[in-house]
């Protein structure tokens, strides 16, 4: 069975309300506490992920999903007020 076809098994199952699954979003739940966001090298990976992505803008949507952040935002924290503004002042003559 695909990945594709769980998915679709799991939405109708607990979208009829037929509790012969577990809450997906408890599953998830769990999944976070004992997962790897509180180590080393975690915003490495997720940036690597980024990078070799063919579909950037669903790397930025689970991003959103997950630290309720904008990927944007959590980039524009490394980079320096004054290279962001000159950034910003280009974009606008781009356009």
């Amino acid at each position: 069975m695909t990945n594709t076809n769980i998915i679709r098994q799991i939405k109708e199952q607990y979208s009829t309300n037929t509790k012969e699954i577990p809450n997906p979003d408890s599953v998830l739940q769990h999944y976070m506490k004992s997962g790897e966001f509180t180590k080393q090298g975690t915003a490495d990976k997720i940036m690597d992920v980024y990078n070799w992505s063919h579909d950037r803008r669903a790397v930025i949507a689970l991003f959103k999903i997950f630290t309720g952040e904008s990927f944007d935002e959590y980039l524009r924290e490394f980079v320096p007020d004054d290279d962001y503004k000159e950034k910003e002042i280009q974009l606008k003559r781009d356009f």
